[in-house]
């Protein structure tokens, strides 16, 4: 997904990140504690097209008439390896607790057409089996299985869990 970039009043969001100040706890190491809290709107939808000699990167950016939006909230201890202070380099690593809420539409068709989705979608004897279809369908279509394991592993296992909320949250 992407912003539309041509409205300020829908780009405008408002967001806060919180910090504790920084425990040195050793000359080159130490932590804090960080309190992320973000709105988001997306109202275009990038797609895939075929290059042209116009759109050589194969992507562009058409209006589907799609809308996500919603809120992601973190709070996590981030420990970190540098000196202390804004001057000098560090990273860290945080692992905390997060939510997230989404809620939209967005268009997950591949280009090939409503058909084919439909034919796999009821290809299924059961509901799970429907569902557990069209994700694997779009994984094998994107063609890069390999590319992203954890993205493969959701879309291949669609109706496990909650796997399609956690492929909503990490794309």
């Amino acid at each position: 997904m992407a912003e539309e970039s041509n409205s300020v009043a829908r780009n405008t969001k408002f967001n806060y990140d919180l910090k504790t100040k920084d425990w040195q706890l050793g000359e080159y190491w130490g932590f804090f504690v960080l309190n992320r809290n973000v709105s988001f709107l997306n109202t275009r939808q990038i797609i895939i097209v075929t290059p042209t000699a116009e759109n050589q990167n194969g992507k562009e950016n058409i209006d589907l008439q799609t809308k996500v939006k919603g809120t992601y909230s973190m709070l996590l201890p981030v420990f970190y390896l540098g000196k202390g202070g804004n001057e000098n380099f560090r990273i860290g690593f945080g692992f905390g607790v997060g939510t997230v809420n989404l809620q939209g539409t967005a268009d997950f068709n591949d280009g090939i057409g409503l058909f084919t989705n439909a034919v796999v979608f009821n290809s299924g004897a059961t509901f799970a089996n429907k569902i557990d279809n069209l994700g694997r369908y779009s994984l094998l279509t994107t063609g890069n299985i390999d590319g992203d394991p954890y993205k493969a592993y959701l879309l291949s296992n669609l109706s496990t869990g909650n796997n399609l909320e956690l492929l909503g949250a990490y794309s």
